[in-house]
């Protein structure tokens, strides 16, 4: 290979493998970042007695995010035990019903979530798309 054929601007592939490494660095961390949290969280549920909305809350957000859907079900579960109109529980309900393929309770829980706030925007569409499957 010579200078010439060498291109001063990098292709697509360099880039992207560049930029792949980088992704992978970064989401290795995120992840680990993510399980340290759920540990911290769950030491502080179980040294607590009292049923905290906000940890049992930020735990099942996380679990959602990490995919561990049933893990989150059971912390939205409690929390709507607690607070039967959470909407941020609800809605988070509503999703992973949807991502687990269970559209009847998805449309069920969206139509709880509009009777509790009937000008959510996202619930509206939501109902929309989901009804639409």
């Amino acid at each position: 290979m010579t200078n010439e054929n060498i291109s001063i601007k990098p292709n697509n592939n360099a880039l992207a493998l560049e930029y792949q490494d980088k992704v992978y660095f970064i989401m290795g961390g995120y992840k680990n970042m993510l399980v340290n949290l759920t540990n911290e969280l769950t030491k502080s549920l179980e040294k607590n007695r009292s049923i905290n909305v906000f940890e049992l809350t930020y735990r099942g957000k996380i679990y959602f995010i990490m995919s561990k859907y049933d893990k989150a079900l059971e912390d939205l579960n409690r929390l709507l035990e607690i607070m039967p109109n959470n909407t941020i529980a609800l809605r988070y309900w509503c999703e992973i019903n949807y991502m687990m393929k269970r559209h009847n309770e998805s449309i069920a829980d969206l139509y709880k979530l509009l009777k509790i706030k009937p000008k959510d925007t996202w619930a509206a569409e939501a109902l929309n798309f989901v009804e639409r499957l």
